[in-house]
């Protein structure tokens, strides 16, 4: 995973990418996940991308994105994609 973080007094900026390898029945799946936010004096935003033309085997054609909703203190992973015919 390559992960950078730039501060300033009251702001930070972050991006990673974090590859996700899916072994299912001896096939290989895989794809990266890009992340980027901002903290800006308070306010956060995050936005979680798969990488374009990063899927490989089944996963092949795949792009979305992902959303991380926190409640109750719980995390919860929201995942949009779809696989494009190649």
């Amino acid at each position: 995973m390559a992960f950078r973080l730039f501060c300033s007094r009251v702001s930070i900026l972050f991006f990673s990418f974090t590859p996700h390898i899916l072994p299912n029945q001896g096939k290989k799946r895989s794809f990266v996940l890009q992340h980027f936010g901002t903290i800006n004096k308070g306010q956060s935003t995050l936005l979680l991308e798969v990488v374009p033309d990063s899927g490989a085997g089944e996963l092949t054609g795949l792009r979305g994105k992902m959303q991380i909703k926190v409640e109750n203190g719980k995390h919860f992973y929201e995942f949009d994609y779809e696989i494009a015919a190649v």
